[in-house]
């Protein structure tokens, strides 16, 4: 019996689209967004909104390209990933859509690759480029695409993939981490698939094939046989039924639910068949179906620390050094184009040890109290002009509350965020947060903090 979780959501009095699920969409489908932006999102609708986040060109594309540049002569002479790590992570706080900068997320850990091996800056960018390019589009066309893209090539060794002495890397990790998952190849399909890519090498930042090094040889993979070359692989695993399950399964993981029924995967592998592999169709009916919004998905996900830092600056409409941005994220366990190993980021719970949750705490204290000028600190929206009557440390609360996280506490944790508010050393003085500017400002920022590091706003 076919369950039809993945049927369309359909706003109803009972359950409405309204601020909540808007913001859900925007930390699923991006790194969330300000109050203005959540708004514009409900406006929109459902429907319109995931139209709006499947857009594949940004109008900041070319100012992306030229900010670029500015840092281009530092990745050349000193290889310097901290450039490049904070040129990427503006481009994610920038976007008011950024679901092509969460999808380009989601390549490089499934496609991971690190500089610590490749040691080459300018192979890491321009394989971010081709994540981009094909983050929403053909799964096919991108597996081609890094399957020929430079970083990989030196990554997996095959540079030193030739005739007559095949280096198997590659072609394992094209169907055990890439399309087929692990138990769904023989090692004689490796075998075989290593030979198809010899002299799949790069030169000077390109792909290059060398034919001297290439086995023209007939080759038998997953039951077919003939003269096959690289392109010839990706095509014969693509036809697998299994690369629609485990592609589907990896994007509910991702999107949806880190333990996603069977019953849902089978569901999201027939609507994957169906879609031919076009990720931005599969992801339309992801974000628009009921079980996206349902109350077992939302908040169902720990966010990573990629998601949790620029979620913050984007809630708070923040700014932040990205060099330093970049440095504290690798303390919780996320370091950008520095996967740990082939497999990516585990993800999920290993983003909570206690070593990483002290990191967490470390950035909320940074942020929340950072001056807020330049180009460090949030946008303190009550702290600029407050009327009289809304000096009221409740509405101080209220609107925090609402703006981190939608209003998710209990009464317990709200009552505790009020006595902060006007809670001195000697005791509590409410008309000391009503009356003294300084000192309602000093607890504002210390109110941001201590929602920042409630549980309640490291789940998405």
């Amino acid at each position: 019996m076919k369950l039809n979780l993945l049927a369309p959501f359909e706003p109803s009095k009972e359950d409405p689209w309204d601020v909540a699920k808007a913001a859900h969409l925007c930390r699923r489908a991006g790194f969330g967004a300000p109050r203005n932006e959540l708004n514009t999102v409900v406006e929109m609708g459902p429907i319109a909104a995931v139209d709006r986040f499947l857009q594949v060109h940004s109008e900041h594309d070319e100012e992306y390209a030229q900010l670029f540049d500015t840092i281009r002569q530092g990745l050349v002479a000193f290889q310097f990933p901290p450039n490049l790590q904070a040129w990427w992570l503006f481009r994610m706080q920038r976007e008011q859509f950024p679901l092509r900068e969460k999808m380009t997320l989601f390549w490089h850990g499934h496609f991971a690759t690190s500089f610590r091996k490749v040691e080459n800056m300018r192979f890491m960018h321009q394989q971010n480029e081709t994540l981009r390019r094909g983050a929403l589009g053909d799964f096919r066309d991108l597996v081609l695409e890094v399957s020929r893209d430079p970083a990989m090539i030196v990554w997996l060794d095959n540079q030193q993939n030739r005739k007559g002495s095949p280096n198997e890397n590659y072609a394992r990790e094209l169907m055990e981490l890439f399309t087929l998952g692990e138990g769904n190849y023989t090692e004689r399909d490796v075998q075989e698939a290593a030979r198809a890519f010899t002299g799949w090498h790069q030169d000077d930042f390109r792909f290059v094939f060398r034919r001297q090094a290439h086995d023209f040889g007939s080759k038998s993979i997953l039951g077919h046989t003939g003269n096959f070359d690289g392109s010839d692989v990706v095509d014969i695993v693509l036809q697998e039924p299994q690369a629609k399950r485990f592609l589907a399964s990896k994007l509910l993981r991702f999107f949806v639910t880190p333990e996603p029924s069977e019953e849902l995967i089978a569901e999201a592998a027939r609507v994957m068949a169906d879609c031919n592999l076009e990720l931005k169709w599969f992801l339309r009916t992801l974000f628009l179906s009921k079980v996206f919004y349902s109350p077992d998905t939302l908040h169902s996900k720990i966010k990573s620390p990629v998601e949790f830092m620029v979620g913050a600056l984007r809630d708070l409409d923040a700014t932040f050094p990205g060099q330093e941005l970049a440095e504290l994220m690798a303390g919780m366990g996320q370091e950008l184009f520095a996967p740990p190993s082939v497999k990516g980021w585990d993800g999920d719970n290993a983003w909570v040890s206690s070593n990483a949750w002290l990191a967490r705490g470390r950035f909320a204290e940074v942020l929340s109290h950072a001056p807020g000028e330049q180009n460090y600190g949030p946008h303190l929206p009550l702290e600029s002009h407050v009327p009289l009557d809304q000096r009221d440390p409740n509405h101080y609360v209220d609107y925090y509350v609402e703006r981190l996280v939608q209003g998710r506490i209990s009464e317990q944790k709200r009552r505790a965020l009020l006595r902060f508010l006007f809670t001195m050393d000697e005791g509590e003085h409410r008309e000391a947060f009503e009356r003294e500017p300084e000192f309602r400002m000093h607890k504002s920022r210390g109110l941001i903090r201590l929602i920042l590091s409630l549980p309640e706003y490291h789940v998405c």
